[in-house]
């Protein structure tokens, strides 16, 4: 498995909220879903040692269908942080 950070990353977190931890380093486990627009890993947080999913997506190239990609990601993260379990 390979070590993961979200410190290196360039997303725009503007719009997670304080209710969202900020999750450090992680360790990627095996895959347990896929969908239109990624797939799903199991995911350690390597400081807590809690569970996660984490779902990796791919960006299209086309600046036009990147952005379509990027507002329905944005929804998607919307929708979920509004679950609760």
């Amino acid at each position: 498995s390979s070590r993961h950070s979200n410190q290196n990353s360039n997303f725009n977190n503007s719009h997670i909220g304080p209710q969202m931890p900020r999750i450090g380093g992680w360790k990627r486990g095996e895959n347990i879903g896929a969908g239109a627009f990624g797939n799903v890993f199991m995911g350690l947080n390597s400081d807590t040692g809690e569970l996660m999913a984490v779902k990796e997506v791919a960006f299209h190239a086309d600046p036009g269908k990147m952005q379509e990609s990027i507002d329905q990601l944005e929804h998607e993260i919307s929708l979920l942080a509004s679950l609760r379990h």
